[in-house]
């Protein structure tokens, strides 16, 4: 009882705010997760209450009761912020599906051109620039009158809008929406990254003229300071004489500014490829940059510590106020105040109860934040810095020590060097110190990459599955060069105001600074195995990488310095064995085998066949994971400047683990089932391009299929035409079926009915896919017989023929999928006839489908729906 006593006593007066910040964390988690109601948080905070009011259980388990306090506290703001939508909120007029909508409001942000993404196939795509801003919503039109309502809302026009601007009062009328979750596994969470931001809906409008000013006159520029401050530092950095491109100019808004929407996408992929992409997201690093350099001048003027903490703090409010006001800087800001604050008030920093500080103080103002990547990586970075970094340089000579003894069996290494190195130190002592303080320079300025990149690695891998091998090396290159643009650009800012002559000057040496950074960031884009894609690991994989790592930052702690090693040990709960350091050496290293090594091939191989219909609008994607492991892609395109490959099948294969594709069909040369290929093969190993005899004659001159066999063919990619003999084919136990085309085709068929139809079995069931097949193709089908399956992917995405109902009742589906743009309550096709009684997954309604087929039966199930059972 009196060493839990002792244990309670002790986290309670190390880090009082751990156990507050930690209960709320656990306590928003969950209520996001279980969705309990009021009381579930009431009765536990009121026995809580009475039992703080014990001294003897108040003493004994005091760290535990406010723990469990602060989860009721969290899952509460959560409930209220999160999970209950105000009387007034513009979110009660939106539903399932869009409404059209007349809304009066703000403009509170930048208006933005949303530039069209690059298209191998732009030409024969539909797609013109977009115009993008955020609207503090006042009213919207009622029957009669209207209707004062609140919440922000993101504006969408199809056209460009360059007469708009902040702060103007505008009236909008088009489709009011709401935000849905994604659609497909892996793709990118919208709905949530829009919520986290405060934005509840969506409205979209097709023309500029739907957005009326109602101010009489454009307001003033300088009526909002903060608007105008921003726009004029922005000009100030990327004026004509500090850069000579567009993408140079858009690195330093992005890396100086926080302006990351206006980044060129090529820099943003180069960053990401090299693993140093938190570099252009304004946050801690940026704001560490500019304390210490605060500091460094302060301390070199021979201002005292206190002053310097005060100039420290202004400058970093000022550094926000002029920044892009985005959550990763408002949190930097935050723990950066209150370390500021905790020197100016003379108080012992003890680190984890100042992490602890800044995060309740985030959590307070914004509960969801908590879900946001940026919060979750802000402080994994802060706390490996802060205990991984002093672990690892701790744990250095352990390491190389058990490395010589274990490797290269040299016991007394250490003795060698230490004798080598006095031997340097007596003959040039200048020379030893030189050497000596670049080394540790070298060394601590790695551990701490190391440290970062070691406590932020699971949270990137779950949200990107991707690591990045080369991550610290990388950021200690670029971190220097980062420092350089950042200070000059920061100093050119400021001289621009006075020194208009001596800003030419800077401008010329920031210029050459951005284009030296770009330079090494593309060529260490470029090293081999830069960025490896994984699959989403499993909970207890992350559980267990964060165990072993806080067991090795505690087996390898420093404690305070001015303690011996035995005192050290003695202020330890529990005493640590030799051994056990040797013990967390080895999982250290353990930890980079698995985080480099295991996560990327964490797919395994299952004895079913696996077919997902992904959701692409008015396309088609369809994957086919084999039992073997192989996996086959069946179309990838869709209509319009969308790219379908990018954005939702690669998402979609990292997501599942899948490192290659074996072979791509593509059923027939429309451009809405190829669209996403050349995106496809740049990310993603793929196999040959196989295509029925139809496809390359029914590709014209300058007609998009035709570019797209140039393009393989400029790529060397191998294309293959299916022949006479492969009607039948086994590849990884499943039995493939081409079913058509079949014979010489008449010359004026559309090109739809040239599809492939091609049926998969396996374990005595079946699917069949059909392409955009049409009427002529259908009556061939059903004359020659023979379509039985268990699921049908619906001809011509549902679209409906004279023969579409003898055709589907020939196949006899337990399930039919449709791939369409289109919702159920939206087709008036006659579609829900043809279908009768059978159950219809709908990708526009469901998202993705997915189909497992094993010797136990077929299942079906929608990414939004459950399974309809199996037989």
């Amino acid at each position: 009882m009196g060493r839990v006593q002792q244990i309670s006593h002790t986290a309670m007066h190390t880090a009082p705010l751990f156990p507050v910040a930690a209960g709320m964390i656990v306590g928003i988690v969950l209520d996001g997760r279980l969705q309990p109601g009021v009381l579930a948080y009431g009765a536990p905070f009121v026995l809580i209450s009475a039992l703080v009011l014990i001294r003897r259980i108040r003493a004994l388990i005091g760290p535990l009761l406010v723990f469990t306090a602060s989860l009721c506290v969290g899952g509460v703001l959560h409930l209220a912020t999160a999970r209950t939508i105000p009387a007034s909120s513009i979110e009660r007029y939106t539903g399932e599906t869009k409404r059209i909508a007349r809304v009066r409001g703000v403009v509170v942000s930048e208006p933005r051109i949303l530039d069209i993404p690059p298209n191998p196939f732009a030409r024969w795509s539909y797609g013109s620039q977009r115009t993008a801003f955020l609207l503090e919503t006042q009213s919207i039109e009622g029957l009669s009158d209207e209707i004062p309502v609140t919440g922000r809302v993101r504006v969408t026009v199809g056209e460009a809008v360059l007469d708009l601007r902040e702060n103007e009062h505008v009236e909008v009328f088009g489709w009011l929406y709401r935000f849905q979750p994604p659609r497909n596994p892996g793709s990118f969470d919208w709905s949530s990254f829009y919520r986290r931001q405060g934005v509840v809906a969506g409205l979209r409008c097709n023309h500029r003229e739907n957005v009326q000013r109602l101010d009489a006159e454009p307001p003033v520029q300088g009526r909002d300071f903060v608007t105008w401050l921003r726009t004029t530092v922005r000009g100030m950095l990327t004026d004509d004489l500090a850069t000579g491109t567009d993408e140079e100019a858009s690195l330093l808004e992005a890396m100086i500014l926080g302006h990351r929407s206006r980044l060129d996408r090529r820099l943003n992929d180069v960053f990401i490829r090299a693993g140093v992409v938190h570099f252009l997201a304004v946050s801690g690093t940026h704001v560490v940059v500019v304390m210490s350099f605060v500091w460094f001048v302060g301390r070199i003027f021979r201002r005292t510590k206190r002053r310097c903490a005060w100039l420290m703090m202004l400058t970093v409010c000022a550094y926000a106020l002029i920044a892009e006001p985005r959550p990763p800087i408002l949190r930097a800001t935050v723990i950066a105040v209150l370390f500021c604050a905790s020197l100016l008030l003379r108080r012992p920093r003890a680190r984890l109860n100042w992490i602890s500080a800044a995060a309740v103080v985030l959590l307070l103002c914004d509960p969801v934040g908590v879900f946001d990547v940026g919060f979750q990586l802000s402080f994994a970075a802060v706390l490996g810095v802060t205990y991984i970094t002093p672990a690892l340089l701790q744990a250095g000579p352990e390491l190389r020590n058990l490395v010589d003894r274990v490797i290269f069996r040299r016991p007394f290494a250490e003795q060698d060097r230490q004798i080598v190195d006095d031997a340097i130190r007596q003959t040039s002592p200048l020379a030893w110190r030189a050497r000596h303080a670049v080394q540790r320079f070298l060394l601590v300025f790695l551990a701490v990459s190391v440290g970062a990149w070691l406590a932020g690695m699971p949270v990137v891998v779950g949200h990107f599955n991707r690591v990045h091998p080369w991550g610290p090396i990388s950021s200690v290159i670029v971190f220097p060069l980062m420092y350089v643009v950042m200070i000059v650009g920061l100093i050119k800012i400021v001289v621009s105001v006075g020194f208009p002559a001596l800003s030419i000057i800077i401008a010329n040496l920031l210029a050459v600074a951005d284009r030296f950074l770009i330079w090494i960031v593309e060529n260490l884009s470029s090293l081999p195995g830069a960025s490896i894609p994984t699959a989403t690991p499993s909970w207890w994989l992350i559980a267990a990488f964060y165990v072993v790592l806080v067991l090795f930052a505690w087996a390898f702690s420093p404690g305070p310095r001015h303690l011996s090693e035995e005192s050290i040990r003695s202020t330890r709960m529990i005493p640590v064995p030799r051994r056990w350091l040797k013990a967390a050496s080895l999982l250290a290293f353990a930890l980079l085998i698995v985080t480099t090594v295991v996560w990327p091939y964490t797919r395994q191989l299952s004895d079913r066949l696996v077919v997902t219909v992904l959701s692409v609008g008015a396309g088609s994607a369809v994957v086919i994971e084999l039992p073997d492991g192989h996996t086959i892609l069946n179309d990838a395109g869709s209509r319009g400047p969308y790219d379908v490959g990018r954005n939702t099948v690669v998402p979609f294969l990292r997501h599942r683990g899948i490192r290659r594709i074996d072979r791509v069909h593509v059923s027939h040369p429309n451009l809405d089932h190829f669209s996403g290929l050349p995106s496809i093969l740049e990310e993603v190993d793929a196999g040959p391009i196989i295509i029925n005899p139809c496809f390359e004659p029914r590709s014209p001159p300058r007609s998009p299929a035709r570019h797209l066999l140039d393009l393989l063919a400029d790529r060397g990619h191998p294309v293959e035409i299916l022949g006479p003999a492969d009607r039948r084919w086994e590849l990884g136990g499943v039995t493939f079926e081409l079913l058509s085309p079949f014979g010489d085709l008449d010359e004026s068929i559309s090109v739809n009915e040239t599809s492939t139809v091609m049926r998969l079995s396996y374990g005595g069931h079946s699917m069949l896919l059909t392409g955009d097949i049409e009427e002529r193709t259908l009556r061939a089908l059903l004359e020659r017989g023979a379509l039985r399956a268990d699921v049908l992917v619906l001809p011509h995405h549902g679209s409906v023929e004279p023969t579409s109902k003898a055709f589907v009742d020939a196949v006899g589906a337990r399930a039919l999928i449709r791939s369409s743009h289109q919702r159920m309550d939206e087709t008036f096709n006659g579609l829900q006839a043809v279908v009768g009684t059978t159950p219809l997954f709908n990708t526009a309604d469901l998202g993705a489908v997915r189909v497992v087929i094993d010797e136990t039966g077929v299942r079906v199930a929608g990414h939004r729906s459950s399974p309809i059972g199996h037989r």
